[in-house]
């Protein structure tokens, strides 16, 4: 079934108007896919078992409330149900595996990192994606449709193998990154208000809620979640970008709350901050080599504040900036 035709079918069933055939059809459709991975039109994994778990849902109050028809009417409901019930839970099963490991088709991966911990993922398709901590994506074992595709959440910098055929496709939440062949950086940490994505090289397309902008070499964009607005600008230190999967941070007018917390997950430390250095902004570089200890004190310098260290970590502690 074409795809088109398939995502009709779907939002039809979700919104109580699709017709006896048409509830057949998806039961054609789930035994023709039954020996093979089962695929949808949802642009997340997230989205697609959301509107699994409605139509799983909407499927059982649709059995309490024909309890009390005909009998006749009542096997022609059980009957449809059966059908649907064995598309929902198996779909949204094989999603909830796969996120999980333990992916029994064998069809997805799921990879993460924990805190002070960094992985390098090579694709099926000779793509190579650095992994920064507190990460995890999920991708196909295989690419073997149209559109590469991938779920995202965390910081990677993608190194994506050209392919004009088929385009690959980072979705973080419900904003989703587009290219054929390039390497960029993505930050996308479901507890930030915001999606960072800054371009090296080739072409991104980067859709968010309600808009949609390309980026070229050397552009960043800041798109914000709640509002669905996007900024775009320039930067002009490509290395910083790339030193990033190595383990050294550049700030340029960074709050000292959001450097703590980017520490915290690089390195596995405890760092509280308190009083208005919160939001003091910051210019400076963490070098690859360099303590940790000895970056914060260095920052508490420049900020005004006092930098204790304790057995539970470092608190940075100040009345505002200099």
């Amino acid at each position: 079934m074409e795809d088109g035709k398939l995502d009709n079918l779907i939002k039809r069933y979700l919104d109580n108007s699709a017709t006896d055939e048409e509830i057949q059809a998806l039961h054609d459709w789930y035994r023709s896919v039954n020996n093979r991975p089962a695929l949808s039109p949802y642009k997340s994994l997230d989205e697609e078992s959301s509107a699994k778990e409605k139509m799983f849902a909407g499927l059982q109050q649709q059995i309490r409330n024909d309890r009390n028809s005909i009998r006749r009417k009542q096997f022609k409901v059980y009957q449809y149900a059966a059908a649907a019930a064995i598309i929902i839970v198996s779909t949204f099963y094989a999603i909830k595996y796969s996120r999980s490991n333990v992916d029994p088709g064998k069809y997805y991966t799921t990879t993460t990192t924990k805190y002070g911990e960094h992985k390098t993922i090579h694709l099926s398709d000779g793509s190579t994606v650095w992994l920064s901590s507190g990460s995890k994506i999920t991708y196909p074992r295989k690419f073997t449709q149209q559109q590469r595709e991938v779920n995202f959440e965390g910081e990677a910098y993608f190194e994506i193998a050209k392919d004009k055929l088929h385009p690959f496709i980072v979705h973080t939440g419900q904003s989703s990154t587009k290219v054929l062949g390039t390497s960029f950086n993505v930050r996308s940490f479901n507890k930030q208000d915001y999606i960072e994505v800054d371009l090296i090289e080739g072409k991104v397309s980067f859709t968010g809620k309600n808009s949609e902008v390309i980026l070229l070499p050397k552009e960043k964009l800041v798109y914000n979640k709640a509002k669905g607005r996007i900024n775009k600008s320039t930067f002009k230190d490509v290395d910083a970008i790339l030193m990033r999967r190595e383990g050294e941070f550049d700030y340029n007018n960074v709050s000292i709350e959001e450097i703590a917390e980017e520490l915290t997950r690089n390195f596995n430390i405890n760092i509280k901050v308190e009083g208005g250095v919160r939001d003091c902004a910051f210019y400076g570089r963490l070098k690859k080599h360099e303590s940790v200890d000895k970056f914060l004190h260095k920052m508490g310098v420049i900020v005004n504040a006092t930098v204790t260290k304790s057995n539970n970590g470092y608190l940075i502690k100040g009345g505002g900036c200099k």
